[in-house]
C-alpha cells in the first residue's frame, strides 16, 4: 500500500538542495521478496512500514528474514528516492538494528541459495570454486551508521551472545566500535575493521579485550585459540586478554596464518600449567621435577606475531626455589628457539642458561648454552594472498660452509657491480 507525493526536481536531491523538496506519504510492505547482487539468499520482508519526509526515508516498522537469521530496523535512509531512480550514488543512513539471531556462515558470497540474480563475478567465482564458500561481501554504495543489539550471533559454530555496540559500513568496509559480547562464558570487547577484496579474500583487524577467560573453554571451542597457543591444552584456569592483529581471510572465511601480524600482553591471572612438555624436559636435564607444575599466577606474557612466528619477550616465574626467565620465538607448526635463564636464589640473581629447540611435542634441551637454532620465517604474498614460503628450522653450518657461502656471496657482489659498469659504459 502507497500513499506517497512527491515534489521537486531531481537535481535538488542530486546537489543536496534538501529543503526544495516536498516529499511526504507512506509505504506499507508485506512479504516481499528480494535480492541483491552479491548475497546467495533472498531477503523477505515480513513487514516494512515507510514514512517519506523530504530527503527521508524513515523505518518506522521493518521487519525482515534472511535465511534463518532476522532482523527489525529503526531509522532512516537519505537520498532515496533518488538513488533508487539512478541506481548510482551512496545510500546514507543511520539504524537501530535488533535480531534475534545471526548466522553469519550464510552471508558467505558463494554459499548455496536461491538467489539468480548474482553478480556476474560471484557467479564465475562460484563456477570455478565449486568447493568454498567465499567470505561475506560488502557494498559499496552505502554508508550506513548502526546501534547493534543481537541476542545470538554465530559463525562457523562459535556462539556470540547478548552482541551489543555500534557498527557502521562505509565504502565497501564494516566497522565495530565498542562492540562486546559474550563468548565461551566472557565477555569479550571489540573494535574491529572487515574488508571483502573479492568474492574469495578478505582482510581484517581487530583490537580484543577480554577478562576471566577459561583457558580449557576456549582451547576446546575456538580454533584460532587451538592453533596460535597449543601450550593452551597443558593449561587450566582464568586468563585475561588484551590483544591487537590484523591478518587476510581465505575463500572459505578462515584466517591465513602467515597473514597475521600484531602483539599483546596475556595475564596468567589463576592458572595451573601442567606437564607441559617443554618444561617438563628441562626440569628432567637439570634435575627438578618441579618444572611439571610451574607457579606462573599473575604472569604477563607479551608475544608479538609475524610471518607465522610468534616471538616472546622476558617472562619470570616460580618453580620451587627457583626464578626461570624464558624468552625467544615459536611457530605455528611448533617449532622452538626459546632461551631460559634458571634463576637461582636469592631473588635469581645467579643463574645458569638452557636453550629449548626441537618442537613442542619433541623439544630438544641443552644446559649452559645460549646458542640455539634459529627459525626461518614464512613468506606471504599480500597482493595475491597466497604463502610462498612456510617457516621451517634453519639449517646448521659449519663455519666452513660460512666461509664459503661467504665468498660466493661476495664473488656475486663483485660480478654485479662490474656488470653495472659495464652497462654504464654503453649507454
Amino acid at each position: 500500500m502507497a500513499d506517497l507525493s512527491l515534489n521537486g526536481r531531481q537535481s535538488y536531491a542530486t546537489t543536496g538542495q534538501y529543503s526544495k523538496l516536498d516529499n511526504k506519504g507512506n509505504l506499507i510492505l508485506k512479504n516481499i521478496k528480494a535480492t541483491t547482487d552479491f548475497l546467495p539468499k533472498s531477503f523477505y520482508i515480513k513487514e516494512g512500514n515507510f514514512r517519506f519526509e523530504n530527503e527521508k526515508m524513515w523505518f518506522e516498522k521493518f521487519f525482515a528474514t534472511y535465511g534463518k537469521s532476522d532482523f527489525a530496523l529503526n531509522g532512516y535512509l537519505l537520498n532515496t528516492i533518488n538513488y533508487f531512480i539512478e541506481r548510482r550514488g551512496t545510500l546514507h543512513g543511520k539504524f537501530g538494528l535488533n535480531s534475534n539471531y545471526i548466522l553469519i556462515d550464510e552471508f558467505m558470497a558463494l554459499k548455496n541459495g536461491d538467489n539468480l540474480d548474482k553478480s556476474i563475478e560471484v557467479e564465475y567465482t562460484k563456477v570455478e570454486n565449486p568447493k568454498s564458500s567465499g567470505v561475506v561481501m560488502i557494498p559499496k554504495n552505502l554508508d550506513i551508521a548502526l546501534g547493534v543489539n543481537v541476542r545470538k550471533a554465530e559463525f562457523k559454530g562459535l556462539a556470540l551472545n547478548h552482541v551489543k555496540g555500534n557498527a557502521s559500513v562505509e565504502k565497501g568496509q564494516v566497522y565495530l566500535k565498542n562492540t562486546s559480547f559474550d563468548v565461551v562464558g566472557s565477555r569479550m570487547s571489540i573494535d574491529a575493521r572487515y574488508q571483502n577484496e573479492s568474492p574469495l579474500t578478505a582482510n581484517y583487524d581487530i583490537a580484543m579485550k577480554v577478562l576471566d577467560f577459561d583457558v580449557q573453554r576456549a582451547y576446546k571451542e575456538i580454533d584460532m585459540v587451538r592453533e596460535m597457543a597449543t601450550a593452551a591444552k597443558n593449561v587450566k584456569g582464568i586468563v585475561s586478554l588484551d590483544y591487537k592483529l590484523k591478518g587476510d581471510l581465505d575463500e572459505n572465511m578462515k584466517p591465513i596464518y602467515p597473514s597475521l601480524e600484531g602483539g599483546g600482553i596475556v595475564n596468567l591471572r589463576d592458572v595451573e600449567v601442567k606437564n607441559l612438555k617443554m618444561l617438563s624436559a628441562v626440569g628432567d636435564n637439570i634435575g627438578a621435577r618441579a618444572f611439571n607444575d610451574p607457579d606462573m599466577k599473575g604472569v604477563n606474557i607479551e608475544t608479538y606475531i609475524k610471518n607465522n612466528l610468534i616471538h616472546v619477550d622476558k617472562f619470570t616465574f616460580k618453580v620451587s626455589i627457583l626464578r626461570p626467565t624464558i624468552s625467544g620465538t615459536t611457530s605455528f607448526n611448533g617449532l622452538l628457539d626459546l632461551r631460559i635463564r634458571v634463576g637461582i636464589l636469592p631473588g635469581g640473581i645467579i643463574g645458569f642458561p638452557v636453550v629449548v629447540t626441537g618442537t613442542h611435542e619433541k623439544p630438544k634441551v641443552k644446559i649452559f648454552s645460549k646458542k640455539g637454532q634459529g627459525i626461518i620465517d614464512a613468506l606471504y604474498n599480500k597482493k595475491t594472498n597466497k604463502v610462498i614460503r612456510q617457516e621451517r628450522r634453519a639449517e646448521k653450518k659449519t663455519k666452513r660452509q660460512q666461509r664459503k657461502e661467504k665468498r660466493a656471496q661476495e664473488q656475486r657482489a663483485k660480478e654485479a657491480e662490474q656488470q653495472i659498469n659495464k652497462d654504464l659504459k654503453e649507454k
